[in-house]
């Protein structure tokens, strides 16, 4: 057990500094979302290591699926509120599709676009990220599209003419790991054990 609580504690504090350290440039609209993913990789650190000091497998074992519920539940929810703020349309043109994650052959794009609101210019980026087909069958350079904005924060937009899965399966998973604590925290400490 004690190899799994190094790296769990390694692999977590390390993740939830490096959250806190990139903090100061982040916007401040995606604060609370740094704040609260390096909560979860903190505890996911924590929690382990006093699982270990007090010999307790159960409380290790809902100190990794509980942070990863958590994380993986304020994720989704958080893309999905702001999706439903998104509620005043504007037209916009598209000025590029840019890569914001590659590895491997996985790679996510999302469109910048330039549009106006309220008689002041906005050039941003949308914070929904398509795969590389999908953003070529909805996104040319030039392009004048509707999208819609969230009046509180004008800088958020999002092209809501198809909504990218993945949220719905980060939804899906958080929910396995939620249902997974329960059944932790309802089984006899007895019953769970660990061996390494």
């Amino acid at each position: 057990m004690l190899i799994f609580t190094l790296f769990f504690f390694l692999v977590g504090w390390g993740l939830a500094a490096l959250l806190l350290i990139g903090a100061y440039k982040v916007k401040k609209g995606r604060l609370v979302l740094v704040w609260t993913m390096a909560g979860c990789f903190f505890s996911l650190g924590a929690i382990p290591l006093v699982a270990y000091l007090l010999d307790s497998a159960k409380l290790f074992a809902i100190g990794i699926s509980l942070p990863l519920g958590v994380l993986l539940a304020f994720l989704s929810v958080h893309d999905l509120l702001r999706y439903a703020w998104c509620t005043v349309s504007v037209k916009a043109c598209v000025r590029d599709v840019a890569c914001v994650y590659s590895r491997h052959r996985t790679a996510r794009y999302a469109p910048l676009f330039f549009y106006q609101y309220l008689g002041k210019n906005y050039e941003a980026q949308s914070f929904l990220h398509y795969s590389r087909r999908l953003s070529e069958l909805l996104f040319k350079k030039g392009e004048q599209l509707e999208i819609f904005v969230d009046p509180r924060a004008p800088e958020i937009c999002a092209d809501k003419r198809k909504f990218p899965r993945c949220h719905f399966l980060l939804l899906l998973g958080a929910l396995c790991f939620l249902a997974l604590t329960v059944f932790l925290i309802c089984t006899p400490s007895q019953a769970i054990t660990m061996r390494i």
